[in-house]
C-alpha cells in the first residue's frame, strides 16, 4: 500500500534554493510605453531587486530588437503591456514563445485591456498571467509588488529556461 509521508522541515530544505544576491539576478524586462506606469512599476519592484536589474523597452519593436540583438539579455521575467506603439504586445508574446531562447521565460501581461479576446489570445500564446492595471496608483503599485514578489521570491524557476542556454 502506498502511504503519503508528511513534509517535514528536514525534507523541505532539500527543495529550497540557497539565498541569491539580488545584484546577480538576471534583469526583469518591462515593456511599457507609458512613462507614469513604468515609474510605478520600477518603484514597486525597487524593494524586491536593485533598480539596475529592471530594464525597459517602450514598445514591442524595441523589445524584439533588444532580445534579438547580438548580446541579448536573458530576462528572469518579462512584464508586458499589450497596447504599445508599433508591434503590439500580443505579437511580442507570440514571437517569444516561438524563440527557443525565451519560450519558457515567464511573461506577465500588465495591461489596461479587459477584452476577452485579448485574454484568450494571451493564454493561447502561453502567457503566465494576465493582469488588468488598476486605475488607482496605490492598487497598481500593490499589484506589481505582489506579482514581483511571487515571481522573484516565491516561485522556483528552472535554471535552464531556454533551449540555447
Amino acid at each position: 500500500m502506498n502511504t503519503l509521508q508528511p513534509v517535514t522541515p528536514a525534507s523541505r530544505t532539500s527543495l529550497e534554493q540557497a539565498p541569491v544576491d539580488p545584484r546577480s539576478l538576471p534583469p526583469v524586462l518591462v515593456v511599457e510605453d507609458n512613462d507614469d506606469d513604468y515609474e510605478m512599476i520600477a518603484d514597486s519592484l525597487g524593494g524586491l531587486l536593485p533598480a539596475s536589474r529592471v530594464r525597459r523597452t517602450v514598445n514591442g519593436d524595441d523589445c524584439l530588437d533588444l532580445l534579438e540583438s547580438e548580446d541579448p539579455p536573458e530576462p528572469l521575467l518579462i512584464l508586458l503591456d499589450l497596447h504599445t506603439h508599433g508591434t503590439e504586445g500580443i505579437e511580442v508574446l507570440g514571437s517569444l514563445r516561438k524563440n527557443p531562447r525565451y519560450e519558457r521565460t515567464p511573461v506577465i501581461v500588465l495591461t489596461s485591456s479587459r477584452n476577452p479576446r485579448d485574454i484568450e489570445r494571451c493564454y493561447a500564446l502561453a502567457c503566465n498571467a494576465y493582469h488588468v492595471k488598476p486605475m488607482d496608483g496605490k492598487e497598481f503599485r500593490q499589484l506589481v509588488r505582489t506579482v514581483g514578489d511571487y515571481w522573484l521570491h516565491k516561485v522556483i524557476l528552472p535554471r535552464d529556461r531556454g533551449a540555447d542556454r
